[in-house]
């Protein structure tokens, strides 16, 4: 019989959450706010701390931030729902 795959909670991600580059944890780090995660299939596939960014992510960064109400994500089957903005 095969195993049941059960999907985590954003939660248990954030809590074992790793750089893909350097492996720093992502719990005890002090600029959390500063770590960028990469989506695939509306799930997150990796994290890159503020170290391990290159210019580039840095900007796309900066792109997403000022499009993005990360307030206001939801998790649904495993999934990421990342609201846009209002303009108001």
């Amino acid at each position: 019989m095969a195993d049941e795959i059960r999907m985590m909670t954003l939660a248990e991600v954030m809590a074992t959450a790793r750089c893909r580059d350097c492996r720093r944890k992502f719990r005890d780090a002090t600029d959390q706010n500063d770590w960028s995660f990469h989506l695939r299939d509306g799930a997150i596939d990796s994290f890159l701390c503020p170290d391990c960014q290159s210019s580039e992510d840095r900007a796309e960064l900066d792109v997403h931030d000022s499009l993005v109400d990360y307030a206001q994500m939801t998790v649904k089957d495993g999934r990421l729902g990342i609201p846009l903005k209002d303009d108001n």
